[in-house]
This record gives structure tokens, C-alpha cells and sequence, in this order.
């Protein structure tokens, strides 16, 4: 489970959007946002001088988020509704309660996203990883990550690629022949 097969990179990725979530949740450091604006900066030159495969979309998600955290930070008030994905504000799981739902499932997003293949043990793992410290109040980790691993298949977005092995559904009208 890799971003682009590139390890360090997927590392880098992620580390920068969970230290913004926990700059955010916990700490409200200003320098340290700032400090992670310049770590973004330097991911994007380094990406174009070294030709890493570095989608534009996930340049513009990870500046965008920190310009979201550091405009919450200033005004101290909860991120506007118009962040978040309108299909995920008011989210229901079962295995997890908290008022926050909505910020684990673009979480999960996030980590989920980052892979072009991945399984369900792969994923609760990554995981376990990154979201335990950030939402340290989910009881069965495993449970809800499955619970958002299932919701992802009902809905099609992800399809078995192999067994055990998936994988992002490509809408029909993004496929070029």
C-alpha cells in the first residue's frame, strides 16, 4: 500500500495532513503551520524538480487544508460547513459515536486515497496508525474502519481487484480508450 509506489513520498503525504489535524484539534500552534506550509512548498519543488508523480490535486488538497486549519486557528471557531464534503457532514457509524464522524470518514478518505491498491487488513493497520492518535476516544478500530470499508464497496467507489486486493472505481466517463 503505497502512494504511487513511492513510500516516502506516501509517508510525507500523510504526515502532513495528520499533524494538521492535530494542530488543530489540540495545540492551535501557529508557527507550526506556518512551518508546515514551507514542508508543503518544499514537497511541491521537490515533486517538479525530481519528477515525482505528484498529482496536482493532492498539491491543492494538502496547500488547501492548511489554509483551511490556519484561518480556523485565527478565528477559533469550528471549520464551516462548506469544507466538508456535503456528503459527509452529518455522518451516522455504528462503531463510532463521536461528534466528529464526519472529520474521521475524510480522514479515512484521506489514508484511503493515498493507495492505488490496498485490503482491509492493509487499511485498519494504516489506520490504526494515524487515526488512534488523533480520535482517541474509537473503541474497535478494526470495526470502524470496516464499517467505512463496507460503506465504500456498497457504494461502488472501491472494487475487488484481485482477492482480498482493491481498488478505486474509475468513473465511466473519466476512462479513455
Amino acid at each position: 500500500m503505497k502512494f504511487k509506489d513511492d513510500p516516502w513520498l506516501t509517508d510525507y503525504i500523510n504526515s502532513i495532513h495528520f499533524a494538521i489535524r492535530l494542530i488543530e484539534r489540540q495545540t492551535g500552534d501557529r508557527r507550526a503551520l506556518r512551518r508546515l506550509m514551507a514542508e508543503t512548498d518544499a514537497l511541491v519543488q521537490e515533486a517538479i524538480l525530481g519528477n515525482i508523480p505528484l498529482e496536482l490535486m493532492t498539491i491543492r488538497r494538502l496547500a488547501g487544508r492548511i489554509r483551511q486549519a490556519e484561518l480556523h486557528l485565527a478565528k477559533r471557531t469550528a471549520l464551516p460547513a462548506e469544507t466538508q464534503s456535503p456528503n459527509i457532514r452529518q455522518v451516522v457509524l455504528k462503531s463510532y459515536t463521536g461528534r466528529d464522524a464526519g472529520q474521521l470518514v475524510t480522514d479515512y478518505h484521506f489514508l484511503r486515497d493515498g493507495y492505488e491498491e490496498f485490503t482491509l487488513r492493509g487499511m485498519i493497520e494504516e489506520c490504526r496508525l494515524y487515526l488512534e492518535k488523533i480520535y482517541p476516544d474509537i473503541g474497535d478500530m478494526a470495526a470502524t474502519v470496516s464499517e467505512l470499508f463496507s460503506r465504500d464497496i456498497a457504494s461502488r467507489s472501491i472494487e475487488e481487484h484481485w482477492p482480498g486486493v482493491w481498488r478505486h472505481v474509475v468513473p465511466a466517463a473519466s476512462v479513455r480508450l
